[in-house]
């Protein structure tokens, strides 16, 4: 699986795996009309959620953060969006119309989300929270939100890869 690395890379790190479906714009025909009112979580496996480390509310708090990150980005709630990532971030777009045009550009498949769960957040290098998403055409994607933790305790989102869930064709 390869990634293509989007011009936002150096703020809100983008790769999407979508190959020639990307190229010949299979995503400009999704029907993004209605998806986000037929959004669903599915369940959370929490025995995979999050290493001991972090404690329940912890894993409350980021999996709230990217739920309502999702649920504004499938919307196409610009300010909602925008308002959970972190100053860095936001700093780097500048406003929250030209986050929304960078997802829109680089991660077309989180605009057409249908359903996603919590796959569980790794700690390696940095706080991750992988998510399963289905669009609305049933392909499954991978997403790593990449999350921090601001000085007064708050989870925001700087960053999201995206790539083709193991085993499916982007």
């Amino acid at each position: 699986m390869h990634k293509l690395k989007g011009p936002i890379a150096g703020a809100f790190v983008v790769f999407v795996s979508v190959g020639a479906a990307l190229a010949g714009g299979g995503f400009d025909s999704l029907p993004t009309i209605g998806a986000a009112t037929h959004l669903t979580p599915a369940a959370v496996r929490p025995d995979a959620v999050a290493p001991k480390s972090f404690s329940a509310t912890d894993r409350r708090s980021i999996e709230d953060v990217v739920r309502a990150e999702l649920r504004a980005l499938v919307a196409q709630d610009a300010t909602r969006a925008f308002a959970k990532l972190t100053p860095s971030t936001q700093g780097f777009f500048g406003a929250p119309e030209k986050f929304l045009q960078a997802v829109a550009d680089e991660l077309p498949p989180i605009l057409v989300t249908k359903q996603f769960s919590f796959l569980g957040i790794d700690r390696s290098a940095s706080t991750v929270s992988e998510v399963l998403i289905t669009d609305v055409l049933g392909q499954e994607w991978l997403a790593e939100f990449q999350m921090e933790r601001q000085k007064n305790g708050d989870w925001r989102v700087k960053g999201c890869v995206v790539e083709a869930a193991p085993g499916q064709r982007a």
